[in-house]
């Protein structure tokens, strides 16, 4: 048995990727910011919409593994969240940065959708995360 690799991990991509986080927050670009990894994509996602009570609509990338795409915790990646009135800015700035960058969907107004499932409502995943380990406990 091989020992398992660690994923791969660019130091100057990553800097460069969490300056511009910084640069699009300073300039209003975006409207929030959550990095992608303990729990990958999904959870990332799950978190970001319990903040106000949103939810999300996506689509998966059909040339990746949906396990892979939603739950991978691979470094380098930040999800934002994009007022449409500022989206040709945050184009072009991410073009200019040469920062690759994938639109997911949109939010809505609490359910979470991917590749048009619904996965229930946002307050019910929020009640189970704020509750879990007061369960966990009690049993």
């Amino acid at each position: 048995i091989e020992p398992e690799k660690p994923p791969f991990f660019d130091i100057h991509m990553e800097y460069r990727l969490h300056t511009a986080v910084q640069e699009l927050i300073e300039k209003k670009y975006i409207c929030s910011a959550h990095n992608i990894s303990r729990g990958g994509l999904f959870i990332s996602l799950v978190e970001s919409a319990m903040v106000y009570g949103y939810g999300f609509d996506i689509i998966t990338d059909t040339d990746i593994r949906l396990d892979a795409f939603l739950f991978g915790e691979a470094q380098g990646r930040v999800l934002v969240s994009i007022n449409p009135s500022r989206e040709a800015n945050f184009i072009d700035f991410m073009m200019k940065k040469e920062i690759p960058f994938l639109a997911l969907g949109h939010v809505t107004k609490g359910e979470m959708r991917v590749d048009d499932i619904s996965f229930g409502f946002i307050e019910d995943a929020k009640k189970a995360y704020e509750n879990t380990l007061e369960k966990i406990i009690e049993n």
